[in-house]
């Protein structure tokens, strides 16, 4: 998953294949050229300055493009950061708060509101709620559920499947680096995943589990481990 993020970050070329997007190739061979063709990428460990400001934070992406900040009027970073947190339900947020005395939760949605803010036509989202309450996670699968009702293509990468099966409408199973199997989630279920996932059966790998807890204490030792 972390080289498929990257490749599509632009900050890895592919040592092969292709990537279309809308049906077209597209050569992606920077992140400038990955921002220009709409895709933003949120990874797992947040890219965030705690020091500077949502506002400034959420305009962060125009430094590419600017030599600084100061070339963007402070108004203008206002207006732009309160537009794009409306836009997630977090319109009571301060653009002039500091990122540093945010929740995780709410650190998260910052840098969901800079894709928004940048219009991504894909998001791709890395374990986004490794980090959040049951309750924060829900509001980003709501987030998640808006932004696909209004055309934007997510890219949720998660080990957990009943989110999985929860939100998307395809579901790519990748192990040992290989695309496995690509399916419509359509009536698809967690047993069906984890047999994609494990490459056997649930009841063969449960079985093999129940066989381990069945070993006698007298079976021959192959590892020790001395404190």
């Amino acid at each position: 998953k972390s080289t498929l993020m990257n490749i599509l970050a632009g900050d890895l070329q592919p040592a092969g294949g292709e990537i279309r997007l809308d049906g077209s190739p597209a050569t992606i061979a920077s992140p400038l050229a990955s921002r220009a063709a709409g895709i933003t990428v949120v990874y797992q460990e947040l890219a965030l300055c705690p020091t500077l400001t949502i506002a400034e934070n959420i305009m962060m992406s125009d430094m590419a493009a600017r030599s600084s900040l100061s070339f963007v009027p402070r108004d203008q970073m206002r207006r732009e950061a309160r537009a794009a947190l409306t836009r997630l339900g977090m319109g009571a947020l301060d653009p002039d708060t500091r990122v540093s005395r945010l929740s995780v939760a709410e650190m998260q949605l910052v840098e969901i509101a800079g894709a928004i803010r940048q219009r991504a036509r894909v998001l791709v989202l890395d374990e986004p709620n490794s980090a959040l309450s049951k309750r924060e996670s829900e509001r980003l699968f709501e987030i998640v559920r808006q932004l696909r009702g209004e055309g934007v293509t997510v890219i949720y990468v998660s080990h957990h499947l009943k989110e999985v099966l929860d939100l998307a409408d395809r579901v790519t199973v990748m192990r040992d680096g290989r695309t496995i199997e690509t399916m419509d989630n359509d009536g698809l279920s967690e047993d069906r995943l984890i047999r994609a996932m494990v490459g056997r059966d649930l009841d063969t790998a449960a079985q093999w589990s129940l066989q381990a807890e069945a070993r006698s204490d007298d079976a021959p030792i192959v590892l020790s481990v001395e404190k």
